[in-house]
């Protein structure tokens, strides 16, 4: 029993819950296996038995045999979703969530499925990406104005900007990739120089534009809260703006537009968000070398076989510029 969203669609655990939540005459069909680091999310539809539609619900599985902590916990992933949707921030809707029942073999998060597109394949106009970007800064802020007290993060320990460094130096030190050297010169300048920081707020950890869903003009889901916790507001503003970096922004907005872009989304950000300062260059710097630590550990599970991913070969070709826009921000 290896508990992947391909096993738990053939093994019947999905099929168990439709039945004991929807009645006896339900059927789960149409199960499809979602791309992402994870590999154990799948999709699938809820019918009558006329074959309606009823529902289309998204469930997530930790592998079989793991221990649900840290992104695991989707006890606690669960708990940001309902704080998220109680402040009327666009999130998937939990249908079910539990560490450990009798109908899963491990811990398990089902959602309503949230139609719409991701940002990345977004098919807008260029007028429109100013606003939609206008509108992701906005979503965020609000996030970071959620009470702490009343989300999963009031149980944690603040994370300071410094052990923010060093947690990612572990994640990518086992990588061996050849600019390893400079990642670890680059963690030395940031944590010799560390910024005063905002008091900590509830933080997404992964406000990328392909955890953003679209749907028409409007974001209608903020997706993939695995990385959720209290910790610095404006590292989670500097990985938004990171992808207005011209290198980073790839849909053809060149470096004058993304630069009024950037200028527009911090501005939005800082008239929403309750407690907020603008986004330094040590954090954007930080940002950059967080994502490239993020590159080397899924390069290595790529090429170790354990999480082949053709996309991190990819990715590992813009380091070398990401680190160089990281090093001309501290300098």
């Amino acid at each position: 029993m290896s508990g992947t969203a391909a096993d738990i669609a053939g093994q019947g655990f999905v099929r168990g819950f439709v039945a004991e939540r929807y009645g006896p005459r339900a059927r789960a069909v149409d199960f499809v296996v979602l791309p992402g680091n994870s590999g154990q999310t799948v999709r699938f539809a809820v019918h009558d038995q006329r074959g309606q539609e009823i529902d289309v619900l998204v469930a997530r599985c930790a592998p079989a045999g793991m221990p649900p902590v840290g992104h695991l916990d989707l006890e606690r992933q669960a708990g940001f979703l309902h704080a998220a949707a109680e402040a009327t921030i666009p999130v998937p809707e939990v249908v079910f969530a539990a560490n450990s029942s009798a109908t899963f073999p491990s811990a398990t998060m089902i959602t309503r499925w949230v139609r719409g597109t991701s940002m990345p394949d977004w098919a807008g106009r260029a007028g429109d990406r100013t606003a939609m970007f206008q509108q992701a800064a906005e979503v965020l802020a609000r996030i970071h104005s959620l009470p702490v007290e009343r989300t999963p993060a009031r149980s944690d320990q603040p994370r300071s900007p410094e052990a923010e460094i060093e947690h990612w130096s572990a994640v990518a030190r086992p990588s061996r990739v050849e600019w390893l050297a400079r990642l670890d010169r680059l963690a030395e300048k940031l944590v010799a120089a560390p910024p005063m920081d905002s008091e900590p707020a509830v933080t997404h950890g992964d406000f990328r534009l392909g955890n953003l869903v679209v749907r028409g003009t409007r974001i209608g889901a903020v997706v993939d809260w695995e990385l959720a916790r209290s910790g610095s507001s404006r590292l989670d503003l500097a990985w938004l703006l990171m992808y207005l970096d011209a290198p980073w922004w790839y849909h053809g907005v060149d470096g004058g537009v993304a630069e009024a872009v950037r200028r527009a989304v911090q501005d939005r950000y800082l008239t929403t968000c309750v407690s907020s300062a603008e986004c330094a260059p040590w954090f954007q710097a930080a940002v950059r070398f967080k994502q490239a630590a993020i590159i080397a550990y899924n390069y290595r599970l790529h090429i170790t076989g354990k999480r082949p991913d053709l996309h991190w070969e990819h990715m590992l070709q813009a380091v070398p510029a990401l680190l160089g826009r990281a090093e001309r921000l501290l300098s």
